[in-house]
Formats: structure tokens, sequence, C-alpha cells
């Protein structure tokens, strides 16, 4: 199995979504048989005079294909990459036709608004010309694009709806996650470079423990805090018998063990449908990691023998949450091989999880 970071050459390109083989085949665009991962080529193709950009992911997987609207500067103070891949893909596939319903009824339907200005404004935007950027987010409900260019300003509202801003629907966004969990090769951290990275960060002193604080999620109860101490000059995470719901907590965020931790995860899916993949831990917490999730714990249970509790995964930008429960062995603190047990829901709507979700059974964290 190869490293998600790893560069490597496939013989036949793999597509990320259904939409971007669409785009391929109605744009007769060529797609090159082997292409590295992790590049971005804004010159792939041409369809009506526009250059036609393409990005491969760590997979290797043709994971975007647009219209070349901006250079990686732009894409690199923006900070906001899956937006504007949105805008090169979406007015691509408005050009295209891709749906039979035409340009104003596809936009009604999927509730984008050009509030100012044109799509041929957009259209004329090269990695070459000087662009101004901003937006606004209202959150869990609409992201406001102004796109400023040469004293001309095109203003765009699109929802935060991760099926719309991916091109895929959620069975489609279900298999995708399956198949990247069971690619993620699980790696080991050096201690010292996690030391490094931790000792950069601001942290409080608690309890003989040294903690960085990642605020938390809807509740003060569920939190992204990480709970660390001093080894042989070395500060590093909590994993410790001794201290069982700090170590629990800090495994599920980090992924940090001094092995990899198996796994038997059931992925709950669209229609009533589940699949159960056996991964590594740290499988999990590299797939959220990659896809630019923050991460918080809430605690449900404790026994002498099982903490259970839930993981979310939250990604701001594209309005979705993964919903992770766990029911966790503390024999593996131990030493033993035991296996944690999980069920996921994966790229829930943030808005379809009510408030009250977070504010009931979830327990302080209390050592």
């Amino acid at each position: 199995m190869l490293s998600v970071l790893a560069v490597w050459l496939q013989a036949a390109p793999q597509y990320r979504t259904q939409r971007l083989q669409q785009i391929v085949n109605k744009s007769g665009i060529r797609i090159p048989e082997t292409i590295p991962s992790g590049v971005r080529d804004d010159s792939i193709g041409v369809f009506r005079g526009h250059n036609i950009c393409l990005r491969t992911d760590g997979f290797g997987d043709i994971a975007h294909i647009g219209y070349s609207l901006f250079n990686q500067q732009t894409f690199d103070v923006f900070n906001n990459t899956k937006l504007l891949e949105f805008i090169e893909r979406y007015l691509l596939e408005l050009d295209l036709g891709i749906s039979e319903l035409g340009l104003q009824k596809r936009m009604d339907v999927d509730r984008v608004v050009m509030v100012e200005g044109n799509w041929n404004m957009v259209r004329q935007l090269t990695p070459a010309t000087d662009v101004s950027l901003s937006y606004e987010e209202i959150a869990r409900h609409v992201t406001r694009l102004t796109i400023m260019v040469g004293g001309q300003r095109a203003v765009i509202t699109i929802p935060s709806d991760c099926q719309l801003l991916l091109g895929a629907n959620a069975i489609e966004l279900e298999k995708m996650a399956c198949n990247d969990l069971r690619r993620i090769v699980p790696s080991m951290t050096d201690d010292k470079l996690l030391s490094n990275r931790w000792m950069k960060m601001q942290r409080i002193r608690a309890d003989q423990v040294e903690i960085v604080d990642g605020g938390y999620y809807i509740s003060q109860q569920i939190r992204g805090d990480i709970y660390l101490s001093r080894k042989k000059g070395k500060l590093l995470p909590v994993c410790s018998p001794s201290s069982p719901l700090r170590s629990v907590s800090n495994m599920m965020l980090t992924g940090y063990a001094n092995r990899e931790l198996p796994m038997r995860l059931e992925i709950n899916q669209y229609g009533f449908k589940s699949d159960t993949i056996d991964i590594a831990l740290q499988q999990l917490t590299k797939f959220c990691e990659n896809e630019g999730c923050r991460l918080y714990f809430g605690f449900k249970t404790h026994s002498d023998e099982f903490v259970t509790g839930t993981l979310f995964a939250c990604n701001q930008q594209l309005a979705y949450t993964h919903l992770i429960s766990v029911e966790f062995p503390l024999s593996i603190l131990y030493g033993r091989e035991d296996v944690i047990k999980a069920k996921a829901y994966f790229y829930i709507p943030i808005q379809n999880i009510p408030d009250k979700f977070f504010t009931q059974d979830f327990k302080p964290l209390k050592e």
C-alpha cells in the first residue's frame, strides 16, 4: 500500500467524483495516462478558448477540473481552496451544460446567486489576472464571494453545502470516505518532531500537565484540548493508565500512541445501509486531518473496562461534520491488542445537527 503523501504515477487516471469524469467526457479534453500525485496543471486542455486546469490529490486521483482562473499565490493568500475550485469547476459545468436544466434553472436549483456582475467577467480571469478576492460567511448557511478586477465587481452567494461544493451526492461522498480510509497508511510520527510541534503552541499548566487549548464544539463538554507531559525533555501527549480519560481523548484527537491501534469501524450509509472496515485509529485521524477538519471529543460513559464517547471532525469551510461514536477498551493503555469499536456518520451537513444534540449525555473530563 502506498502512503498518502508519496509521489507516484498511476497507470490509468482515477476520478475522485463521477462529475469530474462527466466534465472530461463532455469537454473532449484528453487526460494523460500517467499523472503525478499532488500537482495542479493550469493548461490540461482548452474549451471555448479558455484553459482548463486539473489537480490531483495525494492518492494520484483527479480531484479537480475546471477553468484555469486563479494562480497559486491567490489560492495561498485566499486560504479557501475548495471555494475557488468550486467557482472554476461550476462555471465550466454551466458552459458545458452538464445539467439539462439550463444555466439559470441550474443555478436556481443549486441556490447559487449572481448578486452583482455576471459570469462573463469571471470567464475572463486567468492565473495572470490581477484580482482581489474576499468572502463573508454566514455560519452554516451561505458564503458571499466578491471578485474585483479592474474596477469591476462580481458578487456570488453560494450555499454552505458540501455536496454542491464537492460535486458529489451523499452516497458518493460516503463511498469516497470508505475508499480513502482503506488507502491511508498509518504512520508513527517521531517523538522529537511531535514535541517540537507542541512546544510552538500556547499552553496552560494544570495538575502537572500542560494543556493546548483546542476550544470546544457547540458544547463546553466536547473539546479539542491536548494534554501534554514532559518525558526526557520532550513534551508529548499524556498516554498512561494512570490518566485514562486524558489519554483516550489525546489518542482520539491526535492518533498518538506507541503502536497502531486497531479499530473496527461501521460506516452508516444513505438508505439505512452500512459497511464495516478494519483500520487503525491513526488512519481515521489522518483522514480527518487530510480533509482539513478540526477534531473535538466528548465523553459519554466511563467504567473500569471501557470509555465511550463521540469524535466530531468539523470542516467549517465545507459546512460538514464527521461524527464517530466509539467504545474504547482501557486495556489498550496497558498494551493489550484489543479493538476500538466505532460507528461513523460521514459528511453530515452542520445545519442538520440540532444544537440540543450537543447538550445531552456528554460528561466533563474529570480525573
